[in-house]
């Protein structure tokens, strides 16, 4: 299974519900109790996202509460011919690996994408200003913008969107995707629900260290966000400066584990 087990789901939103693969859910006969894999639109109808968003609070992937350990997390599934708005073609997680931490905020819509710099503007400011190897990247996804209508006539006009209403300074950073739905990875990030925006925290290896989606439902949630990734960037400035040998975690968790002890 290629699911990120570490990601934590609402579980009274629909999204918790979602079989592997991401078209199914399970739907049980009230009578004879006999389970069926129904297609999700056919059980929870087409406007399930707006009900899971309600039942949620716009949140169906909740925060993780301190770093995901190094040996659960997984490396970000590999997404390609992605377009930064200097018309470079990059691929994930090969773009961001290196760098100590990097915040991967993604978005499919824009109620999604106006969710973002809830969390982005708390890590620019108290982040990426304390280390070089902190980076934020910011990636909007068209899903199914592969069509001829797509290709020649509004993929132009959104990247000229983007690229007159992003600062300049933003532009290798600010990441566009169009093309068919890359559900493979989706499903592994448990973004199913493609109304939200979502916030992954990955480390130099770009593997997923924390997660969550909506906004923050708390100052909590975005202190230890902050937390995780100067713990993330510690551990690697450690290691690049040659105070710690490979298989040492320094500093690991040590922000978070003190802050959920504190409470």
């Amino acid at each position: 299974e290629d699911r990120h087990k570490a990601i934590v789901m609402d579980p009274k939103g629909y999204s918790a519900r979602i079989l592997p693969g991401g078209k199914y859910i399970t739907k049980v006969n009230k009578v004879t109790g006999e389970e069926r894999k129904l297609l999700i639109e056919r059980v929870l109808g087409f406007f399930w996202m707006i009900k899971d968003l309600r039942l949620t609070n716009d949140k169906p992937v909740l925060p993780n509460t301190s770093l995901i350990p190094a040996d659960r997390a997984k490396v970000l599934p590999t997404l390609n011919n992605i377009q930064t708005l200097r018309m470079e073609f990059v691929s994930l997680p090969a773009y961001i690996k290196g760098n100590g931490c990097t915040l991967l905020a993604v978005s499919f819509k824009q109620f999604g994408f106006d969710m973002l710099p809830s969390w982005m503007e708390p890590f620019r400011r108290q982040v990426v200003p304390n280390t070089s190897s902190a980076k934020i990247l910011n990636l909007h996804m068209t899903l199914n913008g592969d069509g001829y209508l797509y290709r020649w006539f509004l993929k132009p006009m959104m990247v000229q969107k983007f690229q007159s209403t992003t600062p300049v300074e933003e532009h290798d950073t600010t990441l566009l995707h169009f093309g068919p739905d890359p559900e493979q990875f989706r499903d592994a990030l448990r973004m199913h629900n493609t109304l939200t925006g979502y916030v992954c925290l990955l480390d130099a290896l770009g593997r997923v260290r924390w997660m969550s989606s909506g906004k923050p439902a708390s100052e909590e949630e975005i202190a230890i966000l902050i937390d995780c990734a100067k713990d993330l960037c510690d551990t690697s400035s450690s290691i690049n400066d040659g105070t710690a040998f490979p298989g040492q975690h320094p500093q690991r968790g040590k922000r978070t584990a003190h802050r959920i002890s504190s409470r």
